[in-house]
């Protein structure tokens, strides 16, 4: 592959590099796993790049659709996605829903599981509605969906308990 950083173990690789690039390269229903953080649907451009609120279902379908097409049968994908404010008003953006919908209505993932990843150390945000107006809590939780291109997707919890 190329342009391709990353690293492999007898468990399995890690790439690193545009990601709708490096699927390109990959065999068709030939990944176990893939977990991903992609850009979020932010109110400002910032220098890495991200969608427009109004853009970004359909942007990250197309990724979401080409990884539904790498996975194995019994494959996962898992993805973080942190919310965000609608432009403007005190009013949460539903994007990362509607994304959920459109991954598993059009594209044919199943949600296996929701998490929610608690980060009490987040910046106080969106600072109109949060510091400065005081009329919203800080968000300091992001979702994180564990989808499955089918309802028995290779699991095995007993490798992550805990005593």
């Amino acid at each position: 592959m190329k342009n391709v950083v990353g690293y492999s173990t007898h468990n399995g690789k890690c790439l690193c590099g545009d990601s709708l690039e490096l699927l390109t390269q990959i065999e068709d229903n030939s990944i176990n796993l893939v977990i991903t953080s992609p850009p979020f649907a932010l109110q400002r451009k910032k220098e890495y790049g991200n969608e427009a609120q109004s853009e970004y279902v359909d942007w990250l379908c197309k990724f979401g659709s080409l990884v539904y097409s790498k996975l194995k049968t019994d494959g996962s994908f898992v993805i973080d996605i942190g919310g965000a404010y609608e432009k403007g008003q005190p009013s949460y953006s539903l994007y990362q829903f509607r994304t959920l919908i459109k991954f598993c209505d059009e594209i044919g993932f199943h949600l296996a599981q929701p998490f929610y990843w608690h980060n009490p150390s987040a910046l106080p945000a969106p600072i109109e509605w949060v510091n400065k107006r005081k009329m919203r809590a800080k968000t300091s939780v992001n979702t994180v969906w564990w989808l499955s291109k089918n309802p028995f997707c290779k699991a095995d919890v007993t490798q992550v308990l805990t005593p």
